[in-house]
């Protein structure tokens, strides 16, 4: 049986290991240039010897502010060959070869519609990540105290089993908490309502009975910290159908797939008194949710709150499978200065370092990291929002490099993101996917009390100038609107887990490439 007093005092003992990280992260707010260049001079430092320093003209012992210039900033396919060279086994192409600086795993990159990417991982660039999470979670427990006197759900996704490339070298990792490494990871252990063994369950009937049953025994639970709010939103939903057998589960204790799951008669008692739809009553001390709150995730999260009455709201700041971006620091998202180097590229070409950026400006985030991505696009967009300190604040927009072209109309997610959270910004689902072929048009699938006209989709989308050339020549026809039932959320999760995603990671989207969503959300054709 669980000491209740383990997770208080595990979760203490990782706010205490983080408040030095904290004070140094907050201290670097000061001089975003200062911070970004020491950086910068200690990853070159790093990997001084690497082929594509020396290919690009960066010679050994060069500061970053003049090195910058050498390296132009690149998207991922551009790097693919010096990464697939990684991943046959070769080392010193990207980074340096010290046990710090070699890659020794792939990370599968978490994107839309492209195929799988591999994004190196090493020693040094998980403990710049680890930086940043202890930043904020330092800055998260300080803010709100009584979040440490509980136990804490952190996303725990169904597993994907680790393979390995060409040259032996493994992608992915068993369980989320191993991002954060050593003593933070198994701290973390000792405070989750479920233990991590619950990510080495493959099947995912038994990942679901297995989380719902751990989530239902913590009485104490504190804190949830998800990705996308439809990961949470399903949880509850599932809830809500499986309440009768997941309170007899609960009362009996179980072994499934190897996993025991404890039996708490007690807990199962007092639960039965409740509905399953008074999360206030089932999770009384549950005080915050951390989430993505921005650009398309934003109906999801405000439909998610809804259900949990008195729950704080943190929204998440940007992290990317390459590197983490910006950090929660009260109510903003503070660059992360001392994780990667953050430049923003914007719309007339010019690459902008943290310390050149201004409220309002917009750009492509391009990052370099200690696992030797060097200025890499990272496809988001995000806006400048202010300033803590000298640091910029940022708010992410959505994506730019995921954009549909039937017949050159080059619609991109951010756009259409944009368009569908002025027209109904409080769908709960909410898809826009081409239809058709002769001519082609797009179709929204919107799941909520309105939805816009098709005339006011046709004339919103018409302001992206392509969009609006091509209608007027007819190369595409009018677009349609579609009401759905529940489900949509559901329908996207189950393509993006077709297409390799883990569960945990699946962001919400405005725009798909795929034709066939009718088929998919079971319409029938009109």
């Amino acid at each position: 049986m669980l000491n209740p007093l383990l997770p208080p005092l595990a979760t203490a003992a990782w706010v205490t290991a983080a408040l030095p990280e904290r004070r140094r992260a907050l201290a670097a707010l000061a001089d975003p240039r200062r911070a970004q260049s020491q950086l910068g001079d200690e990853i070159l430092r790093l990997h001084a010897e690497s082929e594509y320093l020396s290919a690009h003209g960066v010679r050994p012992g060069e500061g970053w502010e003049r090195a910058r210039d050498s390296l132009p900033p690149r998207r991922y396919d551009e790097l693919a060959p010096w990464i697939d060279r990684i991943a046959a086994g070769e080392q010193g192409v990207l980074t340096g070869r010290c046990a710090a600086a070699r890659i020794d795993r792939f990370e599968p990159s978490s994107g839309s519609t492209a195929a799988k990417k591999l994004i190196p991982s090493n020693p040094a660039g998980r403990a710049a990540l680890a930086r940043g999470v202890s930043a904020w979670i330092g800055s998260l427990y300080l803010r709100h105290p009584r979040l440490i006197g509980g136990r804490a759900y952190w996303s725990i996704s169904p597993a994907i089993p680790t393979t390995r490339t060409a040259g032996g070298l493994p992608v992915g990792f068993q369980e989320d908490s191993a991002y954060l490494g050593g003593l933070s990871a198994w701290l973390v252990d000792q405070a989750q309502a479920a233990p991590g063994a619950v990510s080495r369950l493959q099947d995912l009937a038994a990942w679901r009975q297995a989380t719902l049953h751990f989530l239902l025994a913590a009485g104490d639970l504190r804190l949830i910290s998800v990705w996308s709010p439809s990961f949470l939103s399903l949880i509850l939903d599932r809830l809500r159908l499986e309440w009768e057998p997941a309170l007899r589960l609960l009362h009996d204790g179980a072994v499934v797939e190897g996993l025991r799951l404890p039996a708490s008669p007690r807990r199962a008692r007092a639960l039965g008194a409740v509905a399953p739809d008074a999360v206030e009553r089932i999770w009384p001390k549950l005080g915050l949710v951390s989430c993505w709150a921005d650009g398309e995730a934003a109906p999801g999260a405000k439909a998610l709150m809804a259900r949990l009455p008195g729950v704080t709201l943190q929204p998440k700041g940007l992290l990317a499978t390459e590197g983490l971006v910006s950090w929660p620091l009260g109510d903003q998202h503070v660059a992360a200065s001392r994780v990667c180097v953050i430049e923003l590229l914007g719309a007339d070409g010019r690459v902008s370092a943290l310390h050149e950026l201004s409220e309002g400006d917009e750009g492509a985030v391009v990052i370099t990291t200690a696992a030797g991505l060097w200025r890499v696009r990272l496809g988001d967009r995000v806006v400048v929002t202010g300033r803590v300190g000298q640091t910029p604040t940022l708010r992410f927009l959505g994506r730019e490099d995921k954009v549909v072209d039937l017949r050159g109309e080059k619609l991109s997610d951010a756009f259409v993101a944009g368009v569908l959270a002025r027209l109904c910004p409080d769908a709960a689902f909410r898809l826009l996917a081409p239809e058709g072929d002769d001519p082609p048009r797009y179709t929204l699938f919107i799941e909520g009390a309105y939805a816009p006209s098709p005339g006011e989709l046709d004339a919103a989308l018409a302001e992206n100038p392509h969009y609006g050339w091509c209608r007027r020549l007819g190369q595409l026809g009018p677009a349609e609107v579609v009401r759905i039932g529940p489900g949509g959320p559901e329908a996207w999760v189950h393509e993006a887990q077709a297409r390799g995603q883990r569960l945990g990671d699946i962001k919400p989207a405005a725009l798909s490439a795929l034709k066939d969503w009718r088929a998919r959300l079971n319409l029938r054709q009109n």
